[in-house]
């Protein structure tokens, strides 16, 4: 209730504050005028802060107080609702940050304790390796070991590859000889292709490759006697000496 008091007595003071202001807008150099507006003022204020109880008069003193912070001389609740959001807004975001701040503040606090644990366990007479720190130690030996090798290697297969000297550098002439080996050697390839084309059907096993072709072979000179035979019946016949007889 007093709320709602205080509300509708803001409104009607703001109302009857601006008629007084526009009656006497062409006037405000008079004084005795501006003296009848400020009474007036003064009356309606006095009026309400005399009806208020005492919450109405707390919630007063607040919006006042709260107006005094902000630098405004005509409070608005809507204003006043505004900046006390943004004020919220910005407490929360200040609580967030101080939130991840004691964060990490206690985790780098766990870190540096752990630290100073170990460093105190590794400075003491009683601290040993551990067993397994050997191996690892000879593992990675052998590791970068093996890595250099392996570098050196690429070094040289790269040493190899770049030309050197003067005069290194690709001409017509040579890019001319080279088209030619390769083109040589690709048909030195096509004809090698060819040839293995004729043992496409041959098993893979050596042996059996070998017994294969025997088997082809002795096919092969059966067809050819067969072939000298019929070639010499048929000459015996087409000889004269034949036909006289």
């Amino acid at each position: 209730d007093s709320r709602h008091l205080l509300a509708s007595a803001e409104k009607i003071a703001q109302g009857e504050g601006s008629r007084i202001d526009g009656y006497f807008e062409d006037s405000a150099d008079d004084p005795p005028r501006s003296r009848m507006t400020s009474g007036i003022r003064e009356q309606i204020l006095s009026a309400i802060s005399a009806h208020l109880d005492q919450d109405g008069k707390v919630a007063l003193d607040a919006v006042g107080d709260a107006a005094v912070q902000h630098g405004i001389s005509l409070p608005k609740l809507e204003d006043l609702s505004n900046q006390l959001i943004a004020l919220q807004t910005t407490l929360f975001e200040t609580s967030q940050a101080s939130l991840r701040a004691d964060f990490w503040a206690s985790f780098l606090y766990r870190e540096a304790k752990k630290t100073t644990d170990w460093l105190a366990t590794a400075q003491s007479q009683n601290y040993k390796l551990p067993p397994e720190l050997a191996k690892q130690n000879l593992d990675l030996q052998r590791k970068t070991k093996a890595s250099i090798a392996h570098l050196s290697d690429t070094q040289e297969r790269i040493a190899t590859c770049i030309p050197s000297g003067k005069g290194s550098d690709p001409t017509i002439q040579l890019v001319t000889e080279e088209e030619e080996q390769f083109l040589a050697v690709l048909s030195h390839k096509k004809d090698l292709d060819a040839q293995l084309m004729v043992f496409q059907g041959l098993p893979s096993d050596t042996n059996k490759a070998r017994d294969e072709v025997d088997i082809l072979r002795q096919k092969l000179r059966g067809f050819t006697s067969r072939r000298d035979q019929a070639f010499e019946s048929l000459v015996e016949q087409a000889s004269p000496v034949k036909r006289r007889q």
